[in-house]
């Protein structure tokens, strides 16, 4: 008997999160594929689900380990699905990928790898890069529009202040801000982008679902400090929940309240 394949298998914050059309995390059973979509400027991000209809040219970006308990995930099967689907006779151009109503419903289901049986399947190599491996690029040279931050608009903002987990898949999620993954400075959180579904994504305030571990690597990832930095933030007069709010203290979006604190805790006595 096959355990933890299933989606209903997961984690049940892995199951709310892509359950949650406005969490960016998606879940495709055909090919048992967990991933995050690619949403460019100008796009309505709608529906992220597949299928049925057409894709609207969204790109997407897979990870591999539960961001909410660290376990490894199944692995995907999209090459496997598709041979077999040219097998049983499918399209042999794949152009039905760019729209589900042309798939085979058996394909668009958990049930046909579950009936043939298909357990793992994993990239171990690319698994054991990805663990070890330093990141691609220094952070402060993989960020978009460098010196021109100004110009990027809202919805896009990435941060410039360096996560302290910063690995080998971070350093690709991190290098384009259209995929849906953000690291937020003020309160040491990373996670998936919360959006609304129904407005374009380019002015859209930067919201994310905190989780504990790196979805590329399987890393713990550091605790919050978003308990403290409200209790500031409520402090200096300002709504938590509206850091865009005019006026909200730039400081507090940035790392350096934590970051000085923890320096000052560390200096010896003199």
């Amino acid at each position: 008997m096959m355990t933890k394949l299933r989606l209903q298998d997961q984690h049940p914050g892995l199951q709310g999160a892509v359950a949650d059309p406005t969490v960016t995390h998606v879940y495709r059973p055909g090919p048992r594929l967990y991933y995050l979509p690619v949403l460019y400027e100008g796009r309505i991000p709608r529906r992220q689900s597949f299928p049925p209809g057409p894709r609207s040219g969204l790109g997407s970006y897979s990870f591999h380990y539960c961001p909410f308990s660290g376990n490894l995930l199944p692995g995907d099967l999209w090459d496997t699905r598709i041979d077999r689907i040219v097998k049983l006779g499918g399209s042999k151009d794949l152009e039905f990928l760019d729209d589900g109503r042309r798939m085979p419903k058996w394909a668009i289901s958990e049930d046909w790898w579950i009936a043939e049986g298909i357990g793992p399947v994993h990239d171990e190599e690319h698994l054991h890069e990805l663990k070890t491996a330093p990141p691609q690029w220094l952070y402060e040279k993989n960020l978009p529009y460098p010196g021109y931050e100004h110009l990027v608009s809202p919805g896009y903002k990435i941060s410039q202040d360096e996560p302290d987990h910063y690995c080998n898949g971070l350093s690709t999620i991190f290098s384009r801000e259209y995929y849906m993954f953000w690291y937020l400075p003020h309160t040491r959180e990373y996670g998936p982008r919360i959006i609304d579904p129904n407005k374009r994504i380019d002015h859209q305030p930067i919201r994310i679902l905190p989780v504990s571990y790196c979805p590329w690597c399987g890393t713990k990832l550091p605790k919050s400090k978003r308990p403290e930095w409200e209790t500031k933030v409520r402090g200096a007069g300002f709504d938590p929940d509206n850091p865009e709010a005019e006026g909200f203290p730039e400081h507090l979006l940035r790392d350096k309240w934590w970051r000085t604190k923890k320096k000052k805790a560390c200096s010896p006595v003199v």
